[in-house]
């Protein structure tokens, strides 16, 4: 009769531990699709203010990239704080 309990218990306890331990993989999001990306161009071309920030985020992208290459993290940094603000 102990040697039923024990393994029931030892069976449940088990399978509770197997089935927590278990780790759910993220979803993965949909690559965009054309239409996505129209409308994402659309919502920037339609706000001046969007665009302007868009392009300027692009410059410095380009900015921090140059200093990256030429190993200058000080400007990368300093560009980067100053972005924020």
């Amino acid at each position: 009769m102990r040697l039923k309990l024990f393994v029931t218990v030892t069976v449940l306890v088990t399978s509770s531990i197997a089935a927590l331990a278990q780790v759910d993989e993220p979803d993965n999001p949909a690559p965009p699709t054309i239409e996505d990306a129209q409308k994402l161009v659309q919502t920037i071309s339609g706000d001046k203010a969007k665009l302007k920030a868009y392009c300027e985020l692009g410059t410095l992208y380009e900015e921090v990239e140059r200093a990256v290459e030429k190993n200058d993290m000080m400007i990368a940094c300093r560009r980067q704080e100053n972005s924020r603000s």
